[in-house]
């Protein structure tokens, strides 16, 4: 059996078709779906205690975040498979047919994903991460994937556009999706609960590298539409959420020594590309850029160890 385990806040707009595309999966061994419910003010989610009897309802008396409310469904799971599915998203056919026969196939391989797209049918770039450390973050930052001359530098940290199509063993995968056997997520400790939203996935994946293999498998696809419990918007809370994230996860897998490098790092980057800002036509990247900056200054120069 498949456990499907889906945080649920304030997303009644999209998690019923996902069930419903849950439920019409070809999965011989059956799926029970728990639904672990953050405080919201998301009236139909009564409607989800009576959309299926594959479903199980989990109320929190407050917002847990992810990572928590996760572990929480888990703890709660039948099955032998636990799939980590956002409620955003629609599960293709065969799915969980094909990931579970690759995984049965390895007996190596303790957690998986498929090929994540958008509504346009592009591509997830964010779905894998062939490595993360600090020339990955370097590369990331400055862009250096991008300049012609010395591009060859990240082939061997950064994944190019004919590799997504291809089966892989990343070092990261993305929290959208990911089918884990049970029994490495319960060795595991499940997700990190000093994560409130944002990183713990790549927390629990390079964690699991030490253990197991991660597999990535392009022949099956899940469409991702992304960002709807907490919107597109790129609000300083959300932004806060995913730096204070960026940095606690950093501070958890990396050498202190390793922690101060970081920090410049992404200090320069505030300092060099902020006033870029000022002169991006786009109103959206033109926020998101200078809070982004902003925090990151913020966060370096005047908390508190820079926590």
């Amino acid at each position: 059996m498949i456990s499907v385990i889906y945080i649920y806040y304030n997303s009644s707009d999209v998690i019923f078709n996902s069930i419903d595309s849950v439920l019409k999966s070809d999965y011989k061994y059956g799926v029970e779906i728990i639904i672990v419910v953050n405080k919201c003010s998301d009236i139909p989610i009564e409607q989800l205690k009576y959309y299926s009897d594959k479903i199980i309802v989990i109320q929190n008396k407050e917002n847990l975040g992810f990572g928590r409310a996760n572990n929480i469904g888990v703890q709660n799971s039948k099955g032998e498979f636990t799939l980590i599915l956002n409620p955003d998203t629609i599960v293709k056919e065969n799915v969980f047919s094909y990931l579970i026969n690759k995984m049965n196939e390895d007996s190596q391989i303790g957690l998986c994903t498929s090929k994540l797209i958008n509504e346009l049918n592009q591509i997830q770039r964010t779905s894998i991460y062939k490595k993360y450390n600090l020339i990955y973050l370097f590369i990331e930052y400055f862009f250096i994937n991008k300049i012609p001359i010395i591009k060859y530098i990240s082939k061997n940290y950064i994944y190019s556009s004919d590799d997504y199509n291809k089966n892989q063993f990343p070092e990261v995968i993305s929290g959208a999706f990911i089918l884990i056997r049970k029994k490495i997520y319960e060795k595991l400790g499940g997700f990190d609960e000093d994560f409130f939203m944002y990183g713990e996935d790549h927390n629990l994946c390079l964690r699991a590298n030490k253990m197991t293999k991660i597999g990535y498998f392009p022949e099956v696809e899940v469409i991702h539409f992304g960002a709807h419990s907490l919107g597109n918007n790129p609000s300083e809370y959300k932004l806060g959420l995913m730096i204070d994230s960026l940095f606690l996860n950093n501070s958890k897998i990396f050498h202190p020594i390793k922690v101060f490098v970081f920090k410049i790092l992404l200090l320069l980057n505030s300092v060099l590309f902020w006033p870029t800002s000022f002169f991006l036509s786009n109103s959206t990247h033109k926020k998101m850029l200078a809070i982004r900056s902003k925090l990151i200054l913020k966060k370096i120069l005047f908390s508190k160890n820079g926590k």
